[in-house]
């Protein structure tokens, strides 16, 4: 049995190698677009679930996915492309208070598990400069809603109210609850031997 993250984010692999887990991390090429209008908690399972199902595995391994995306009043807020759509995403994101939605799915053989787990972050209100500042930083590009709350970002963060986890990328306290109550293992059977 081996533990698989189906990911490319640096992310979530650190937050797996400050576990001390034993895991094989795999990237998936998927289909992220989206048509029309989607919820955003739905989107994310959607994704989290494409993701796991890419990786060929065998019957008794893990495949834990994530997918995560902030959203303001629905509008959904994923990695910007470019230094004008971070801009954008930061000046919308100022002063507010929206939610981070981490997707996740968990398969095992044939049985497969996702969910989602939504986190309210309230921004305190951001100058021009300080925006433009940490664009400089080239920190936006690769996170959803252009900033990451454990890197310089969180110097924007005033308040939150849920899983910090989450917001950095993968909601493990429910992972962990999903694999003892569904799979009857835990991360914990997964750390590196010493």
């Amino acid at each position: 049995m081996k533990l698989i993250l189906a990911s490319k984010s640096p992310r979530r692999r650190q937050m797996f190698d400050s576990l001390g887990l034993d895991y094989e991390a795999i990237t998936t090429s998927v289909d992220e677009s989206y048509r029309g209008k989607t919820v955003p908690s739905r989107l994310v399972e959607i994704l989290s679930l494409r993701k796991a199902a890419a990786v060929e595995a065998d019957k008794d391994d893990i495949i834990i996915a994530s997918d995560t995306v902030v959203a303001l009043d629905n509008r959904i807020f994923g990695k910007p492309a470019d230094r004008h759509e971070a801009y954008e995403m930061m000046s919308a994101l100022s002063g507010t208070v929206h939610k981070v939605y981490s997707g996740y799915a968990i398969i095992r053989g044939d049985k497969k598990v996702s969910g989602h787990v939504a986190t309210k972050v309230k921004f305190r209100d951001l100058t021009d400069e300080e925006i433009n500042a940490y664009i400089d930083t080239d920190e936006p590009y690769d996170k959803a809603g252009g900033y990451g709350i454990q890197e310089n970002g969180g110097f924007f963060v005033a308040a939150i109210n849920g899983d910090f986890n989450n917001v950095v990328g993968m909601p493990l306290s429910t992972i962990e609850t999903v694999l003892r109550e569904n799979f009857h293992v835990s991360l914990l059977d997964f750390r590196k031997k010493k």
